[in-house]
């Protein structure tokens, strides 16, 4: 600070002193405290935020815990500063137990929710947004160098990942304990977890059913107008009610759960190509073209015809080094690092993200033919709600086992 700086100051205190102000914070407490329009018009203005220019009360705040007095005073100042913070938090997190986003009803639980991580991204965003200060609050605390990262200069890998977790745990525990209502994060632990207490048997059940309705209603949206092709794919297994029984009279009661998804497959497995595929007309026009086949058809290209002659050198070149005796391990790796050079650069094949579609479960035995009918029967007409007509049209055997292949050839005939 310069002199004539300082200079200003005397001055400036020794005219709040003459015109009847005991001290300066009485002064400054008149002055943001009163009623007078043109002084709070004035007293608003130092306060407020202006982008590109110092911000009024964190340069007095950050001047007061530096600059203050120790002791009763600085203790004093830290609880005023808590105090009001703490006020701050309990309006944001009134804000957030009144959103209705973290208010989730079990019978509007749909699987898009779900998708993102469990829905946790969802809650995450929505808690940065409503309650910075509780976040940059629980942020700042939780990661903080302990000993180990001030002796050593570093920090944990990930720190920033893992302190978003813990805080999403920690503010819903916060406001699930104030207000019951709030249980976004709760319910999604009681769909997936075992979370005692947080929610009940009836709730947990509901959700599934919701679920359940969500997923079947996607799945059928899905095959109705998809252009290329997908695959239904199911299993079956089966828990033994009654071991007793079984011993007494060899006879079994069990519970079938026959589970089954819809997947895409390939978007280039268009429903036009499939269709020309198995066309007899297209088969017989593709019959004899081979005939057409010439000697310009088979000779390689010239970027063919190169990498042809690298395959060829990074093959011989491997087989020799192998077999090659008296090589120090050293060498072997530095002729190795040779002869990746003539390695052939393959194409690789692209490659779609697969869309899966869960489906419900079906008390179902698939072990018969006639159970294996009134499985693909139920997931054709009741899940995936298309006619019987469509049944035969749209059932494509992929891979299964010996019994089940034998099962759907022999549909037909039952």
């Amino acid at each position: 600070m310069t002199s004539a700086q300082a200079d200003k100051l005397q001055r400036t205190i020794t005219s709040i002193k003459s015109n009847g102000w005991r001290s300066i914070n009485d002064f400054l407490t008149a002055f943001y405290t009163s009623d007078d329009d043109t002084v709070k018009q004035v007293s608003n203005t130092n306060l407020r935020y202006k982008a590109g220019q110092t911000f009024a009360p964190d340069v007095l705040i950050d001047a007061w815990l530096t600059n203050g007095p120790k002791g009763e005073s600085r203790k004093k100042l830290h609880e005023t500063i808590t105090r009001r913070a703490a006020d701050v938090m309990i309006k944001e997190s009134t804000r957030a137990c009144n959103n209705p986003a973290l208010k989730v009803s079990s019978s509007h639980v749909t699987v898009p929710y779900l998708t993102s991580e469990f829905g946790l991204n969802d809650v995450m965003s929505l808690y940065r947004t409503l309650l910075p200060c509780l976040w940059l609050f629980l942020s700042l605390l939780i990661m903080a160098p302990n000993t180990y990262e001030k002796s050593h200069h570093t920090e944990k890998l990930e720190k920033d990942v893992k302190a978003s977790r813990i805080i999403v745990v920690i503010i819903s525990m916060l406001l699930y304990a104030r207000n019951r209502a709030t249980d976004a994060f709760q319910m999604i632990m009681g769909i997936f977890l075992s979370s005692a207490g947080a929610m009940s048997y009836r709730t947990v059940q509901r959700c599934l059913e919701t679920l359940t309705v969500s997923a079947t209603e996607r799945a059928r949206e899905f095959v109705k107008s998809a252009l290329y092709l997908w695959a239904l794919v199911y299993d079956n297994i089966n828990f033994t009610l009654r071991k007793s029984s079984q011993r007494l009279d060899s006879r079994t009661e069990q519970l079938n759960a026959t589970t089954s998804a819809v997947f895409s497959l390939p978007k280039s497995f268009t429903r036009q190509l499939y269709q020309s595929a198995l066309s007899l007309v297209t088969r017989k026009q593709n019959l004899g073209k081979h005939n057409q086949l010439s000697h310009e058809d088979i000779q390689l290209t010239p970027d063919k015809q190169h990498q042809f002659e690298d395959a060829c050198k990074h093959t011989m070149c491997t087989i020799l080094l192998k077999h090659t005796p008296s090589l120090s391990k050293r060498t072997k790796k530095m002729i190795r690092k040779q002869v990746k050079l003539h390695k052939p650069k393959i194409c690789c094949l692209g490659h779609d993200k697969t869309e899966f579609f869960p489906l419900p479960a079906l008390n179902e035995e698939e072990a018969s033919v006639a159970g294996t009918l009134r499985v693909v029967t139920k997931l054709f007409t009741q899940v995936l709600d298309f006619v019987t007509e469509l049944v035969d049209t749209e059932l494509r055997l992929l891979v299964r086992d010996w019994l089940t292949i034998q099962n759907l050839c022999l549909l037909k005939d039952e």
